[in-house]
């Protein structure tokens, strides 16, 4: 019997790491807010780039490192980005 693929959000979140995507959630927590709505509206406001894949949010791991370069938030940026194998440029990830 051949192994099943993964599929649903864990497979989603998967293929969005490797194209240098992180989860709103996971920014969310990085940056220290505790609601992903707050993500959300930094997305809507383009504060921050992403983009929506079905019913979840996406936040680009280099705009995410951008927004909270040379911040106090920034070492927590960089291990979430680390965590995820994430490479941004001027960073250390």
């Amino acid at each position: 019997m051949p192994a099943q693929q993964k599929r649903g959000p864990s497979a989603q979140t998967d293929i969005m790491h490797r194209a240098g995507y992180v989860t709103a959630a996971e920014a969310a927590n990085a940056i220290g807010v505790t609601n992903v709505g707050t993500v959300h509206r930094m997305l809507q406001a383009k504060k921050i780039a992403g983009k929506r894949v079905g019913y979840f949010w996406f936040v680009e791991g280099q705009a995410l490192y951008d927004a909270y370069k040379d911040t106090p938030i920034e070492r927590t940026v960089r291990e979430l980005l680390t965590a995820c194998k994430i490479r941004v440029k001027n960073g250390r990830s």
